[in-house]
């Protein structure tokens, strides 16, 4: 169990259900082969609306007839992407998104140990035609709509000019804990300040800054074996500088086997228990199912890794 900057599915663990189909939300998010089964139908609960982020569904999911009826029928549709796809064809309005190699961009899928790195990309091109960030078409959708905290941000830029980055974090975190919004709004809030003044435009990086500050106050040995010492907040600004600058990777952690052990909670377990799958594995105590068919003699089997 390798060091994280930021847990990328939470524990799955959630009782909340679909308003339509009943389905479960695992990790927040809806089984996607129930999407239009919440759309088509005049449950009065139904989805009316759809932002659609880098992602095709009328492509990818089961039944593309049916998606694409589904996103027909909604009151509005809004894509994000790179690319104008089967999706953005049946979309009320289409938001173009610059590519990988236009802007900042990082992934969360290191798992490494026991040195686990992290890599800001630096962009190489400028973006193309009108093509924005997805970060700033965020911003300004919520500023066209009216949700966005304009005083907190002049207040925050202010401070941060004046003042530095421990009073504008201590602001930031105060403003946080006296409403619950802002810490949704997080993401945009810190893309309109703390953005701002990041060295080479690097904007879209300002989202790692809490992040680099609840991996310190979370594993603090682990960023100190990497060579970020101090305090919890010194080794998160350390760090989050080094993220910044270092547009070739940076170490974030260094563990032992001791450290991975201890990570386990305090049951000291893997949990592998999964109970609504161990109810779908029951279905096999029953036997092989016949499937064989005349009409259509094979069974086409897709999406699957073999290496």
């Amino acid at each position: 169990m390798p060091a994280y900057l930021q847990n990328i599915a939470g524990s799955g663990r959630s009782s909340r259900k679909s308003p339509v189909a009943q389905a479960p939300i695992i990790s927040g998010m809806v089984p996607c082969n129930v999407i239009a089964d919440e759309i088509l139908t005049d449950h009065p609960d139904r989805y009316r609306a759809m932002l659609v982020e880098s992602a095709n569904p009328v492509h990818s999911l089961a039944d593309s007839n049916r998606m694409r009826e589904a996103l027909r029928s909604l009151e509005l549709v809004v894509v994000i992407d790179i690319a104008m796809t089967e999706t953005a064809r049946a979309a009320d309005y289409v938001l173009p998104a610059s590519t990988q190699y236009e802007k900042w961009e990082a992934t969360f899928f290191n798992f490494e140990f026991p040195e686990n790195y992290f890599h800001l990309r630096k962009p190489l091109f400028e973006p193309l035609g009108d093509s924005l960030s997805e970060a700033e078409i965020h911003c300004r959708l919520l500023e066209a709509s009216g949700d966005m905290p304009l005083a907190l941000i002049d207040e925050l830029r202010e401070i941060l000019k004046r003042e530095g980055r421990a009073a504008f974090r201590d602001r930031f975190m105060a403003a946080m804990s006296e409403d619950g919004m802002i810490a949704k709004l997080a993401p945009v809030i810190l893309y309109r300040t703390l953005g701002e003044v990041l060295p080479e435009g690097a904007a879209e990086g300002a989202v790692l800054w809490p992040l680099t500050l609840n991996f310190a106050l979370r594993d603090s040995d682990s960023l100190a074996r990497a060579g970020y010492e101090g305090d919890p907040n010194e080794q998160a600004d350390k760090l989050f500088d080094a993220i910044i600058a270092g547009h070739s990777g940076i170490t974030f952690s260094k563990d032992d086997m001791q450290t991975v052990w201890s990570r386990l909670g305090n049951e000291g377990c893997i949990q592998l228990v999964i109970p609504t799958l161990l109810e779908e594995l029951q279905v096999l105590e029953a036997g092989p199912v016949d499937r064989a068919n005349t009409e259509f003699p094979f069974a086409l089997s897709a999406g699957e890794r073999r290496d």
